[in-house]
């Protein structure tokens, strides 16, 4: 039941992304962050996550994001994340199917809704008792973010705010790479 509960979360996270994804028939001119052939991009994130339904304790929150580019304003890749602490209750690794659909993209400024589903061991700060431990549990996640490329729209820097499980708020520090 909690997998349903997830894919359904999912899909209303997800309908927000796709209404303003631009399929490529329809885009505009290229804009400086389409570098030329560069169709993946790499992300490196880090920052604290705030568990809601626990103490409201901040860990130490690190991911890994690979992105293919669909379209000049769609991505869609895989991001690792890890939370690794000496407190089994918040040690939370994972592994999210991830959806971006850029909503600014100006010279050197892009803006994002974000939206993924995915999963990995539940800790019980994940659930509302604070007590639970699954072995697998779902995440999906909802966030927004900001990144700006100053120099030569290869290397990104940036900002992403994610929500998971309506049980984690994450603020995250981003370096992005296009290859």
């Amino acid at each position: 039941m909690p997998m349903v509960r997830a894919i359904t979360l999912f899909i209303a996270l997800m309908l927000p992304s796709m209404v303003f994804a631009v399929p490529p028939w329809v885009a505009e001119q290229p804009t400086a962050w389409q570098v030329k052939d560069a169709q993946v991009e790499l992300s490196l994130k880090g920052g604290g996550a705030l568990f809601i339904h626990r103490d409201n304790a901040i860990k130490i929150n690190a991911r890994f994001e690979v992105a293919y580019l669909l379209s000049e304003d769609t991505s869609i890749g895989l991001e690792g994340l890890g939370m690794v602490t000496g407190n089994n209750d918040y040690q939370l690794l994972g592994v999210c199917l991830v959806m971006r659909a850029f909503i600014v993209q100006e010279d050197h400024l892009r803006f994002w809704l974000k939206s993924g589903i995915g999963g990995g061991p539940g800790p019980p700060s994940l659930n509302k008792d604070g007590v639970t431990r699954h072995d697998l549990e779902g995440l999906v996640q909802l966030g927004l973010g900001i990144s700006y490329a100053p120099w030569n729209h290869r290397v990104s820097l940036g900002v992403e705010a994610l929500e998971e499980n309506l049980s984690i708020v994450s603020l995250l520090a981003t370096l992005g790479i296009r290859l």
